[in-house]
């Protein structure tokens, strides 16, 4: 096969992508998503600094955990704003934990009937199995969390490691230390879409498929996100148009992105696995 040939391929791929983006209704789905993102975002991360502090003793600490996971996957804009909005409702214990739970997975309900329109999945799973496996999305993400907070003390304990001093200067530089979280972030957020493009979808999904998918949306989320980053402070005059609610607006932008990234992760999972069956 030719260089030529591949490119033929790529290109009509992207373009039965692009067909099935739209069959699917892909920007209305995305807005839906959006929606109920915005409703459930601030319960979850209330339920992560809750969950973070009984971890590390510590309300302090555990808000600044929480909103560098946070960071790895919003703008900083959008991160200020969710830590302004959260540190104001403090923290959660006791029922109001299990209603922040309950409230947090109405995101992975829209996001499962959203996976599902992808692989054009028509049976919907029960309520109440619907609800368990979106408790199961959230629990996963909490893992996640749980896994960063890890990795960030370990980085903390090598680089304050006495060695010698060829290495000990290789661990001090700053180069080093951003390729290497770009990375770990990148790997991350993969892993978050995998989980999503594997279990979310009402059918066996093949973890070469739903790995397919996750590299897309991971590799266009951390460009978008390094993109909107540098954009919106340089060229993003929201506030001049919406006021006060310029920075609503932007997180809104960001959640829609988001969202679409999410939902062509998903088309490109079912898409090769649509184009293997028929090979």
């Amino acid at each position: 096969m030719t260089l030529r040939d591949h490119g033929r391929a790529v290109w009509d791929f992207i373009r039965k992508l692009y067909q099935e983006f739209s069959k699917d209704y892909g920007p209305m789905v995305s807005a839906s998503m959006s929606f109920y993102a915005l409703l459930s975002i601030v319960p979850l991360l209330i339920l992560a600094v809750a969950a973070t502090g009984y971890v590390v003793h510590s309300r302090d600490r555990a808000y600044e955990q929480v909103f560098q996971y946070v960071g790895q996957f919003s703008p900083s804009l959008a991160q200020g704003l969710l830590e302004e909005v959260v540190r104001g409702r403090g923290t959660a214990g006791g029922l109001a934990i299990a209603a922040l739970l309950w409230a947090g997975t109405q995101f992975f309900v829209c996001l499962e009937m959203a996976v599902n329109i992808a692989w054009d999945v028509k049976r919907r799973r029960g309520f109440l199995k619907q609800r368990l496996v979106s408790v199961a999305m959230v629990l996963a993400a909490g893992m996640l969390l749980l896994l960063n907070l890890g990795v960030t003390a370990l980085v903390q304990i090598v680089r304050g490691m006495h060695v010698w001093p060829a290495l000990g200067k290789l661990l001090q530089s700053t180069w080093l230390w951003t390729l290497a979280g770009s990375a770990f972030t990148f790997l991350l957020t993969t892993g978050m879409f995998i989980t999503v493009y594997k279990f979310l979808p009402n059918r066996r999904v093949k973890w070469r498929d739903a790995l397919a998918g996750a590299a897309v949306a991971g590799l266009l989320w951390e460009v978008a996100k390094q993109a909107f980053s540098w954009y919106v402070p340089h060229f993003g005059k929201y506030n001049a148009v919406y006021g006060s609610l310029g920075r609503v607006v932007i997180l809104m932008v960001w959640i829609y992105y988001s969202s679409m990234v999410t939902i062509i992760g998903a088309e490109v999972a079912a898409l090769r696995a649509h184009v293997r069956e028929q090979s």
